[in-house]
């Protein structure tokens, strides 16, 4: 940036001699202003540095030598907040000048400063030179534009956040308001609900029974029948490959056949009714075995008479479907089934060496059969305990009382 010659201007007359007639003077004058912590310069007309003090040194790191006569816009790279000739005019209008503006050191910093520029006149009041002095307000103006985006981000993290409490008040009310409406139906159904399980759990052992029989004496005949025609029709088709499939159909109805004589014993075995518990569990693991290959060590230290007849159906079930779980999710190689009456207790334990499995995460087919025999133990005022962990096998124990007992109405 070259020297700048005012135009049209009290002082453009003067040139660049009589300011510099002048120097001896400004600098006498300017000693006592040289130990200032404040930046201090004095610029001639045409902008060139003709004082230098001791606080500029300080701040931008040239020395008095090194600034003089130096063109004092383009030495410290000044940025100014709007169009130089603006700024210019104003101070020769007005006298004065101030404002931030953005130097630069000998060591290539940026530093903001608050500068404060006044015109310095002789005795006639001619204009001889210009005085600026500038504080260094670099740390100031970062802390405040810092500040400033702490308030910008915690105003909008207020706001948010005033949003989300909101939403989750909202949110909890809806959740209390529902919740009450809940602990109410569940206080209202709840001991409706302990007899009708109870009197499911009946109706729904009746309903074996007569599934039982339907199975057995209905759907056998239906299925003798089928057979029959399937014979007669091997006996007039002259398909081979149809002879073939009706064959393997007349197989697979005898299997079915077999399978419903197996489902009739399962859903409700005669030996329960006819002979008690003991014999009954006794057949059952004895068929769970040969039809799984899965040996069970079976010790029962009671008799049928010790255990009630309403806790006979609980405990038969819930070694069916401990048994039935086994087979189908354990990968067992050894099953345990132990049965006695102690201290007033019946106790029943079912344990296998299988794979195991996580009880929070529990699949949801074991869940059903769990929390099945969960509550037939609860429905006789029995208690029913689930040990299991990966790889450790699982372990059931079931305590029930060895008295008569029912459910309240």
């Amino acid at each position: 940036m070259k020297g700048r010659t005012l135009r049209g201007s009290a002082f453009s007359s003067r040139g660049r001699a009589e300011p510099f007639e002048k120097t001896d003077l400004i600098r006498k004058q300017a000693k006592l202003i040289d130990l200032a912590h404040d930046t201090i310069m004095v610029r001639d007309l045409n902008d060139f540095i003709v004082f230098w003090n001791q606080g500029a040194e300080r701040m931008y790191g040239w020395s008095r030598d090194e600034a003089l006569g130096k063109y004092v816009h383009t030495f410290l790279q000044t940025v100014f907040p709007e169009p130089f000739e603006k700024v210019f005019d104003s101070f020769l209008e007005r006298g004065f000048w101030s404002g931030m503006l953005v130097h630069t050191t000998k060591d290539g910093r940026k530093v903001v400063v608050d500068s404060r520029w006044t015109l310095d006149r002789d005795e006639s009041g001619e204009v001889v030179a210009y005085l600026e002095i500038n504080n260094d307000i670099t740390e100031r103006k970062h802390a405040e534009e810092a500040l400033q985006r702490a308030l910008e981000e915690l105003e909008t993290r207020v706001v948010e956040r005033t949003r989300e409490l909101s939403e989750a008040n909202d949110l909890l009310r809806k959740q209390i308001r529902k919740r009450k409406k809940i602990e109410a139906a569940l206080r209202d159904s709840e001991s409706k609900l302990r007899a009708l399980s109870a009197r499911l759990l009946t109706a729904q052992e009746e309903e074996r029974r007569n599934i039982s029989r339907e199975l057995h004496d209905d759907l056998g005949q239906i299925l003798t029948a089928i057979n029959l025609d399937l014979q007669r029709t091997v006996k007039t088709s002259n398909a081979g490959k149809r002879v073939e499939l009706l064959r393997q159909i007349m197989s697979k109805n005898d299997d079915a056949r077999g399978r419903i004589r197996e489902i009739s014993s399962l859903l409700r075995p005669g030996l329960l009714d006819d002979l008690g518990i003991r014999e009954a569990i006794e057949t059952y693991v004895s068929e769970f075995a040969s039809r799984t290959g899965i040996p069970v060590e079976l010790m029962l230290r009671c008799s049928s008479s010790d255990i009630p007849a309403e806790a006979t159906t609980t405990i038969y079930r819930i070694v069916q479907e401990a048994l039935n779980n086994i087979s189908k999710y354990a990968n067992a190689r050894n099953v345990s089934v132990s049965l006695g009456v102690e201290g007033g207790n019946i106790h029943l334990q079912i344990r296998d060496d299988g794979v195991g499995f996580d009880a929070s995460q529990v699949r949801t087919e074991h869940t059903l059969g769990l929390a099945g025999m969960r509550e037939r133990a609860r429905l006789i005022g029995g208690t029913f305990l689930l040990k299991a962990s990966p790889g450790e096998g699982t372990s059931i124990t079931v305590t029930l009382p060895a008295r008569s007992w029912s459910p309240e109405p």
